[in-house]
Order: structure tokens, then C-alpha cells, then sequence
């Protein structure tokens, strides 16, 4: 497998190509493999958020080759993205713009693996960035990063064929604030007509529990506070959105995705929700991993969106 690594900000001019082996697993026994793979949605129950165990149970047979592609979309060192590349490149095929959660505090593109090879196994080209995070950052400071990953894109040429917005859980609430909030997309040089769709996972779009210190401080700077809601920026001209929320989700409850699509239907905007009755937070996330795509349909569900994004830009159909 090739890893292209390029680093750059306006003008990156330096190409390394090295070999790499970017997930461990290929030293990792049959009878090992196995034993994780029964084991892991147990661990992830139990543990949260550990998403970086998905990678050792993603191997890399059984898949086309992907490019990975990691660039310097600012000068902080958390202002990077990971890109991957399908080996063959679908032409009608839209860039996807993964961001991940943990509470606008933590987390990693380098975790995130899984969420690459699953859809630029797809035909996908899908951008997973890295955004600051608190302490040292506060809102809108991931929002802002956001838009300049998408930035980087278009100055690249990855947003020819349009732009796709996901995430999960914190993610899923960036993507929707780019998403229908065209304010911090412009302020980056990109068209907000360029972003196609959006596709939350779990997010929290409306009113979100503000008890903890911690959020507390994370928002402080939203004055008011409504500013901080993607709901609240929902207009006639926001992009089609796929929302994807378990009913057992006890971290974002689901009645966020429920009132978003309410509130886009209100503008007449194509809303498609999918709840999944059995499933939780991290189920509708970690089952985008080839191994767990038989505990949620979340995987299916969004390559049928899309399909259907596709093939019908406008999606005039409004389903439930």
C-alpha cells in the first residue's frame, strides 16, 4: 500500500511516497483476529468512545488500494487532514468530509481508518480532518478550522464535484454548522452551493445539556447561545440531510435528529431520518467498520443516500 504524504499550506510543493502498512493487523494471528472481532462491540460498549480498536479489525486484504494523503490545512499542528483516494475513481462521485466526535475535546483522524477504507472502498474520495480543541480552543475556533479544511479542498480541486458533510456525535454538530450556516463557509473562500448534502450521525442540532463545567466553557464565547445550534440556521436554501441516530442514544438524545428534520421539512428541505431502535451512541458510528456493518444499517443507509444524491442532485423526494 502507498502513503503520499503531503504537507503544504497555499502552495505545498513537497510529494514524499513511501511504503507503509497502515494497520497493524497483518500480525495479528487468524485466531486472534477472530477472538477481537467477537469481542469488540463488547469493548466498545463498555469503554466509549475507543474507536482506534476498529482499525485493528479492519485488515487490509479484502480491499482495493487506498492513497492517503495528509495535509497541513494551517499552521497549528491540529490542522490536518488525512485524505483517501479510491483506487478507481467513480466521476460522478462527490468528496466526502468526515468529522469525528469527543466532545469538542479529543480525538483523532488517526482513528479513523476505518471510516476512510469504508467509503473510498465505496468509490469515494472522503477527507477525515483534525480540528482544535478544547481547553486551549473554544467555539467557533473547531467550526472555523472546519471550513478551512473545506478551503484546502477547493483550492486543491477535491470540490469539482461538490462537497458532502458528515460526522457523529461533536462532528456531526461541525458539519452541520457548516452546513447551514453558509457564514463560516464563505468567510473561507468556498461556494456554500458547493456543499451538496449533510449527514449526521448522533448529532446534537438543537438545544444540548450545558450542566458540565466543561461545555460550559466550550460555548462560552456563543453569545447568545443560540448561535451555537445548527438548527437555528436552517433556511429554505440549506443543503438535503440524512439523519442517523439510535433510539437508546442516552449521550445525544435522539429527539435532536427529530427536530432538525422538522425543521428543515418546515423550509421545504429534504430531511431523511433513519432510527434505529435497538442501537445506542457509538453503535451508529463504529458500524460504518466493515466487521460491525451487521449491527446497525448505517453503512447502507448512507451509500443509498448517496447513490441516490448522485443520481438525483436536487432529491425532491422527502422521505421518512
Amino acid at each position: 500500500m502507498a502513503l503520499l504524504l503531503y504537507r503544504g499550506n497555499s502552495n505545498p510543493a513537497i510529494l514524499v511516497i513511501q511504503s507503509c502498512v497502515i494497520a497493524p493487523m497483518d500480525r495479528i494471528n487468524t485466531h486472534r483476529r477472530a477472538q477481537l472481532l467477537v469481542m469488540l462491540p463488547l469493548l466498545i460498549l463498555l469503554q466509549g468512545c475507543v474507536y482506534g480498536l476498529l482499525d485493528l479489525a479492519v485488515p487490509n486484504s479484502g480491499y482495493r488500494q487506498v492513497i492517503t494523503i495528509t495535509a497541513s490545512y494551517g499552521e497549528h499542528p491540529r490542522q490536518q487532514l488525512d485524505l483517501y483516494l479510491p483506487e478507481q475513481d467513480r466521476t460522478e462521485a462527490p468528496t466526502l468530509v468526515f468529522f469525528y466526535g469527543g466532545s469538542w475535546a479529543r480525538g483523532s483522524k488517526d482513528n479513523y481508518r476505518f471510516v476512510g477504507q469504508a467509503f473510498a472502498e465505496a468509490g469515494y474520495p472522503i477527507a477525515i480532518p483534525n480540528y482544535r480543541v478544547y481547553p486551549e480552543h473554544l467555539f467557533p475556533d473547531f467550526i472555523v478550522d472546519g471550513a478551512d479544511a473545506l478551503a484546502w479542498l477547493k483550492q486543491e480541486g477535491f470540490a469539482e464535484r461538490g462537497i458532502v458533510l458528515m460526522g457523529h456525535s461533536a462532528g456531526a454538530h461541525i458539519a452541520a454548522m457548516l452546513a447551514y450556516n453558509s457564514t463560516y463557509v464563505e468567510a473561507s473562500g468556498l461556494d456554500h452551493a458547493q456543499i451538496l448534502a449533510l449527514i449526521g450521525y448522533a448529532g446534537p442540532y438543537d438545544a444540548f445539556d450545558l450542566s458540565s463545567r466543561k461545555l460550559q466553557r466550550i460555548f462560552a464565547p456563543a453569545q447568545p447561545l443560540a448561535v451555537s445550534r445548527p438548527i437555528n440556521f436552517v433556511d429554505d436554501n440549506s443543503p438535503a440531510s440524512l439523519l442517523i441516530h439510535g433510539l437508546r442514544d442516552k449521550t445525544v438524545m435522539a429527539q435532536h435528529s427529530k427536530n432538525l428534520a422538522a425543521r428543515l421539512r418546515a423550509h421545504e428541505v429534504v430531511a431523511e431520518t433513519r432510527f434505529y431502535r435497538n442501537n445506542g451512541h457509538v453503535a451508529v458510528a463504529a458500524s460504518l467498520a466493515k466487521p460491525l456493518r451487521r449491527w446497525t444499517p448505517a453503512y447502507a443507509d448512507t451509500l443509498d443516500f448517496l447513490a441516490r444524491l448522485t443520481a438525483e442532485p436536487l432529491l425532491t423526494r422527502i422521505s421518512d
